[in-house]
């Protein structure tokens, strides 16, 4: 009997998954557990394995389209062996466009005369400039769906010059909503100058985008399901979360100090470089193991206290941010925390995270030091209480017992959610992680 493989649910919030990459073709063999394509969520791509052994038979959603979780994605079975055609069959609900795959046939117009399309549909084709009374649906009735739509406009992209298509993608032009004028419809360099002039004449003088140069006036990109997501809750944090922000300056000259002592022990131990970064982790966890009213997280009406810390830490990787989380950071050693730290970045920057490991924080450092910035403010990573910014260490002249002495010095910013933490608890946790940054070295015993 086939066997569906399906979108998995990687996570509590996750409701579907885009398609990235197909690592088999339809009549390929594979084993129960060979990877057989991989996904793309809000925060992760990972490889999904076959759940049967046996020849892919039908390959039901293609690389780039979406499913919701639990759908059928594709089909595993005995070679020439008749799909399913109903859900009990395979064990799985079968969405429309996997029947519409599997054999059903698609009509794009009811017997009404009305064109049935999905709201999105009909939005992307007024996006694209797409006729639908001239797409074809795969869904049920004949229904015009997502899918349909995207591969309008990849059809109407394949006809067009080699020439037309890299001045349409200097102008910023989408082609797939021009009209070619050439033999069957292609898409000529003249087609395109046309839609150019034609889109700058509707544009209001006051609108016009700035000229950079010779080429387009601006490259228009569909955001990345996790640019979406950063979007998304970015928005959201800075809308529903009353922010608090406090700022103070600690003398770096003891973190310094204590990254010169051990980072030989470390790299020997770890295989990887000591970070300043790993040292402020482990301040600010000892932090907010004394801090047990910081150490929580907004649930609803309630605030939930967590007796143990669970510390995020911001890393950038390509199309947006991810905050890998450190369970049990107070526990650790200032080796064991640099060690975590540098194995979550390292399948951060890959794709790779788990759900359960960028999950599930009470509290996030940010440090762009690295990239020479003083200072700065960031934003509470819902439903944590708070966030450290943390900037680069820069030598100044600064007053030591009554004299002026150049040390390094390092800006801190903490922001917190004010319907957990008051002014006053959040500037004694400020005063006491500047306290065990400034006595790094004692973080190491």
């Amino acid at each position: 009997m086939a066997v569906a493989v399906n979108m998995p649910k990687l996570g509590l919030q996750m409701t579907g998954g885009v398609i990235t990459q197909w690592l088999v073709s339809e009549g390929d063999t594979v084993k129960k557990g060979d990877p057989v394509f991989s996904i793309e969520t809000d925060k992760i791509v990972s490889d999904v394995e076959s759940t049967a052994s046996g020849t892919v038979l039908k390959i039901l959603v293609p690389a780039g389209g979406e499913a919701k979780v639990m759908e059928p994605c594709c089909y595993v079975g005995e070679a020439g062996e008749k799909l399913p055609e109903a859900p009990e069959e395979a064990g799985a609900a079968i969405p429309p466009a996997a029947k519409a795959a599997a054999g059903a046939a698609p009509a794009s117009v009811p017997a009404a005369g009305r064109l049935l399309a999905t709201p999105y549909a009909r939005k992307l084709a007024g996006e694209f400039g797409i006729d639908l009374a001239a797409v074809a649906g795969s869904g049920p009735n004949g229904r015009i769906q997502k899918k349909d739509i995207l591969e309008k406009r990849e059809s109407a992209r394949a006809r067009i010059t080699p020439v037309a298509k890299k001045l349409a993608e200097e102008l910023g032009v989408d082609y797939a909503a021009v009209t070619g004028s050439g033999p069957n419809g292609r898409i000529q360099k003249e087609d395109v100058l046309a839609a150019a002039e034609a889109r700058h004449a509707a544009q209001p003088a006051a609108s016009e985008p700035l000229q950079a140069d010779s080429g387009g006036e601006f490259v228009l990109k569909p955001m990345s399901a996790m640019r979406k997501t950063v979007a998304r809750r970015l928005s959201e944090s800075k809308q529903t979360i009353p922010h608090v922000y406090y700022e103070d300056e600690a003398d770096a000259t003891g973190l310094v100090a204590a990254r010169e002592m051990f980072r030989e022990i470390a790299l020997k131990k770890n295989g990887s470089k000591l970070t300043y970064n790993d040292i402020i982790l482990k301040a600010v966890a000892a932090a907010l193991s004394e801090f047990g009213d910081i150490n929580a997280r907004l649930q609803g009406e309630n605030i939930a206290y967590f007796r143990h810390v669970s510390l995020g830490f911001a890393v950038s990787i390509p199309n947006g941010l991810i905050v890998p989380v450190i369970r049990n950071a107070e526990e650790k050693s200032v080796a064991e925390l640099s060690r975590e730290a540098s194995a979550l970045s390292g399948r951060a920057r890959e794709g790779r995270l788990t759900p359960g490991e960028f999950t599930g924080g009470t509290f996030t450092v940010s440090n762009l030091g690295g990239y020479g910035l003083e200072g700065f403010q960031a934003i509470i990573n819902p439903p944590e209480s708070g966030i450290l910014a943390v900037g680069a260490i820069r030598k100044k002249p600064v007053v030591v017992n009554d004299a002026v002495a150049i040390r390094p010095m390092m800006r801190f910013a903490g922001s917190f959610d004010h319907r957990l933490v008051d002014g006053a608890l959040a500037a004694q946790f400020m005063a006491r992680v500047k306290g065990l940054l400034e006595d790094a070295p004692a973080l190491f015993f």
